[in-house]
């Protein structure tokens, strides 16, 4: 600035104008950033300072974006590079993986020196020229709603351990994309990548999303990809024989199956057994988040920390994979042995995440313990229809299940390929496919910036080919799997002590037919551990559409960055300013926008200076490559030779001191067989060594050490690191001109605000519920909109109840309040369907704030009004009129075990005080006088409840009070 304005001064004395004057870049960089951010105060700098017009802006350092977004040449020329770099042959497998991830809305310009023109990019769509730049505000306004708020990236990876992804090509996209539109996109890039360069693509990844997983079908649905079906016989014995159906799709010649990402489905299970809003239930036991909790305070063996629990990142890969391992398992059958619909789900889904993740087991193991989870969940559905559960509240969500169904067909799917499809006996990585590189891709960007826009990103991606390739090429040797609400974990890349010529070994038909009946004994025999045998094999008829959907995840886009944060403050003064405010405020959001600018460039600095190549990490990993292929191509024990040199070579890994010790692969089944099941205490300690044997290295050095007291210190740490992290210039910035709008518009209310003070000092008031301070922010609000929603339901609850004689204002309270709360343990008359229960509570759950608010974990209530849902074991009358009640009755009396419920608190009418009870193992006696003054009551007023009970159920109206006739919850 200060050569500038010498250069300035200099022209001035001799009466010269700024015409052809020559600007430092960085100062040129500074005020094109100000340019865009905010044109008035740039003019307002301009005419003060030197600067070039915004007709003139050039680049002069190499800040244009060197790679192009959208689907287009450049691809091919990106993965022609790419796999020559690593002499990698166009005939050897590769996986294909597309993710989306959240950007700052943006437009941004750039000026490309090879078309001497400037651009536009930012939009959900192409980029646009900009060909009169004095027009620009009002081309920008006409387009203000098509700014892109994602950015959808294609990513390409070689299949070989330490060998980075390549970045096929990025494009923004807006919030609402059909699966129609997000298949052209795909048909386009597959064109090019297989229909024109022939790669041997093998695997179609993606996440979870509803959109996402019909995009891929939509391939089929439009005739692009031919379907077809490898298929083997089901292992049942009923008299309809059923087959197995693997599909493959075939595009451009070449086979592929779709693919989800393992550790993505690992996420989804955690979260589905910790919903509030469903109750899985296997056999006579459920599964909810409190029993997961009960593991967490045991603080000297629990294998999970608090926060994996408590203030919970839902997309943590590694309070998954501790909540899925072998410690998990080991300590549920060894300290809460009554949990063993828990202790099989940890097992049979923590085996299969680990069929994908496991760098030990062989393809028979893996295809077996595939198969298992398929059989286990086929036995499920079959056991809620017979056992009448309704699959929408009492099993996985519908994108959960579906989920499942492609991880494991897609396993099963990849060894058929690598079997029957491919040129030459290549290894199968499994772990290699799915999203994982796409989303590491995301966090090296958000490790730059942690807000980014569209600029940013095709600025930035030729630098995280050097970042990719030296993470991918560093042994994983440090990993710290122990991290707590840390996100993502990143492993994809990494071999472990995979044994290449053993992972080139795939089952025969055959084998896989052997492996299937394995399986199915397996699930049998844990179904029978859980109290329920299954007939035959008849598939179940519970269709997908029976199921619920999943509660929406959290991810990043419910966070405000503190990027995000500024640029939010900055469209809000931006706002402000065309509604007219005084010089004074104006003057100083300009200076605030001068200072937005500065940090602007300092993130550009964090790109520009990423190195753009590093020769001794691709040097390093081409010699891996070339070994590799090489031991590839050999046969028979010379292949077997040379591979465990190259792993030698690649990475010795060190024996962690918290490692388990055992990693011997075993292939023979552990589970216990179904004769055991009579015995009061099964023997389940085959499933902990199956697991010990399966499970990756992550579940196995994720999970807390035992025999440690912890650390309350640490307790307190974990996770917070935010918290103690110093205030950032960006937060400041957006604070400060937040704090100026607050008091512009604050004006304009003064008066009256002024008047209120004065009449009530006047009046002499002094109440005290006026001048004591109150909790601010979201924290207050959903806490008061929660007290709210209880006083209306108990209000409804009594208006609908006070025609019941005798129990109006019972039923109105259901008997809960402070001194006599509901919590676990406590037994209540609940209504069941339309029976008249006694439930003995399990856990509840509070519904949080909005319509989009999640059921939450709650450990007790003094308000029946405020729970959502409510987890109960059920009993049933024996007969009229006795007061004995059965656990085991309807549709599960054969099978001898209890009935549960996933109720909504409406359906809990009234406390049953603990002496009024008297339970045993298989029935409960309720006292005389109670029986007789409450439930005949009760039972007498039935047809009462139920229709009150429906009311109560019925959905409010938007804008009505619970009190309106017309609506209720």
């Amino acid at each position: 600035m200060c050569h500038v304005m010498m250069e300035q001064a200099v022209r001035l004395s001799k009466g010269k104008g700024m015409q052809n004057m020559n600007y430092p870049p960085e100062y040129d960089d500074w005020c094109h950033v100000l340019a865009c951010i905010r044109p008035e105060a740039y003019r307002v700098f301009s005419s003060e300072f030197a600067g070039r017009s915004e007709r003139s802006f050039q680049m002069k350092r190499s800040v244009a974006p060197n790679f192009v977004q959208g689907v287009t040449e450049q691809c091919r020329q990106v993965v022609q590079t790419y796999l020559e770099t690593y002499c990698y042959p166009k005939h050897a497998p590769l996986a294909f993986a597309v993710d989306d991830t959240k950007l700052l809305p943006g437009y941004r310009p750039y000026y490309d020196p090879h078309k001497k023109q400037w651009f536009i990019v930012g939009g959900a769509g192409a980029i646009f020229e900009v060909n009169n730049v004095d027009a620009l505000n009002k081309q920008l306004a006409a387009i203000k709603e098509a700014k892109a708020t994602k950015v959808r990236l294609w990513a390409l990876q070689i299949l070989l351990p330490h060998i980075p992804p390549c970045i096929v090509a990025v494009t923004p996209i807006g919030n609402s994309n059909s699966a129609t539109e997000l298949a052209q996109m795909e048909m386009q890039i597959l064109d090019h990548l297989v229909g024109n360069l022939h790669l041997t693509i093998i695997s179609l990844g993606s996440d979870g999303t509803v959109t996402e997983r019909e995009a891929r079908r939509e391939l089929v649905k439009s005739g692009y990809a031919t379907l077809h079906h490898h298929c083997f016989p089901h292992p049942d014995s009923s008299d309809s024989p059923q087959t197995i159906k693997i599909p493959i799709y075939t595009i451009h010649g070449q086979k592929m199956v779709p693919n989800q990402d393992s550790k993505h489905a690992r996420k989804t299970m955690r979260n589905n057994a910790f919903s509030g809003a469903r109750c899985l239930v296997l056999g006579g036991h459920v599964i909810c988040y409190q029993h997961v909790r009960e593991i967490v305070h045991d603080t000297l063996r629990s294998p999970l920390y608090v926060r994996d629990v408590e203030k919970m990142d839902r997309q943590d890969d590694r309070a998954a994979a501790r909540l899925f391992s072998a410690s998990t398992l080991d300590y549920v059958i060894e300290h809460m042995s009554d949990y063993l619909g828990l202790a099989s789900y940890v097992f049979v889904f923590g085996d299969m995440v680990d069929a994908y993740q496991s760098r030990t087991i062989s393809h028979f193991e893996r295809a077996k313990v595939i198969l298992r989870a398929r059989f286990f969940k086929d036995l499920w559905k079959k056991f809620l229809q017979e056992a009448g559960y309704p699959a929408n509240r009492y099993y996985l969500s519908r994108d959960c299940d579906d989920i499942l169904d492609t991880v494991i067909e897609s396993l099963l799917g990849l060894q058929i390929i690598h079997r029957d499809h491919l040129e030459e006996n290549f290894p199968l990585l499994p772990w290699m496919h799915g999203t994982e590189m796409c989303e590491h891709i995301f966090g090296f960007m958000r490790q730059l910036i942690p807000d980014f826009t569209m600029l940013d990103i095709l600025r930035a991606v030729p630098k995280l080919a050097v970042r990719l390739r030296a993470a991918c090429a560093i042994q994983n040797k440090s990993a710290d799997f122990r991290r707590t609400a840390a996100g993502y974990s990143h492993t994809y890349f990494s071999s472990d002590s995979a044994n290449l010529n053993r992972l080139s070994d795939f089952p025969t038909d055959e084998e896989l037919t052997t492996a299937a009946k394995t399986a199915w004994s397996e699930a049998v025999s844990l179904w029978g551990i859980l109290g329920y045998f299954p007939e035959d094999g008849t598939a179940p008829t519970v269709s997908k559409d029976q199921l619920a959907p999943d509660e929406e995840d959290e991810d990043e886009s419910s966070m405000v960055t503190e990027r995000r944060e500024l640029q939010n403050a900055l469209d809000s003064a931006s706002t402000l300013s065309i509604s007219g405010t005084p010089a004074s405020v104006d003057a100083i959001i300009d200076e605030c926008t001068f200072a937005a600018a500065s940090l602007e460039l300092n993130d550009l600095e964090k790109i520009t200076s990423l190195p753009n190549d590093d020769p001794e990490s691709l040097q390093l990993l081409q010699t891996h490559v070339m070994a590799v292929l090489n031991s590839i191509a050999s046969s028979g024990t010379e292949a077997a030779v040379q591979v465990e040199q190259l792993l030698a070579s690649i990475q010795k890994p060190e024996q962690s001191g918290h490692a388990m010790t055992m990693t011997t692969p075993q292939t023979t089944s552990s589970i216990p067989p179904a004769v055991l099941v009579d015995s009061v205490k099964a023997d389940l300690s085959g499933l902990v060594q199956t697991r010990y044997t399966n499970q990756s290295r992550e579940c196995a050095e994720s999970v807390r050490i035992r025999g440690r007291e912890r650390d309350p210190v640490e307790e307190r740490r974990e996770g917070e690191v935010e918290t103690r992290r110093a205030t950032s210039e960006h937060k400041k910035l957006a604070r400060k001109i937040y704090e100026i709008i607050r008091l512009h518009s604050e004006q304009g209310t003064s008066t009256g605000l002024n008047r209120r003070e004065r009449t009530k000092a006047a009046s002499g008031s002094n109440n005290k519920s006026e001048s004591t301070p109150t909790a601010a922010g979201n924290t207050a609000n959903a806490k008061a909109a929660a007290q709210s929603r209880a006083s209306r339901m108990i209000k409804q609850r009594r208006k609908e109840y006070k025609s019941v004689p005798k129990l109006a204002e019972s039923l109105a309270t259901a008997q809960v309040d402070l001194i006599s709360k509901i919590k676990p343990g406590i037994y209540g008359i609940v209504l069941d369907g339309e029976e008249l229960r006694i439930g003995k509570v399990i856990t509840m759950y509070e519904k949080g704030g909005g319509s989009a608010g999640k059921h939450a974990w709650t450990p007790e209530s003094g308000n029946i009004g405020s729970l959502s849902y409510i987890v109960l074991q059920v009993w049933q009358q024996v007969r009229p009129n006795a007061r004995r009640f059965t656990a085991s009755f309807g549709s599960t009396t054969h099978l001898s075990i209890p009935q549960f419920s996933h109720l909504p608190s409406s359906a809990f009418l009234h406390r049953i005080p603990e002496s009024s009870v008297h339970p045993a193992s298989s029935y409960l006696d309720l006292e005389p006088k109670f029986f007789d003054d409450v439930f005949v009551e009760i039972y007498r007023a039935k047809s009462t409840v139920v229709q009150a009970f429906r009311r109560l159920q019925r959905p409010t109206k938007k804008g009505e009070d619970m009190d309106d006739d017309q609506g209720h919850l």
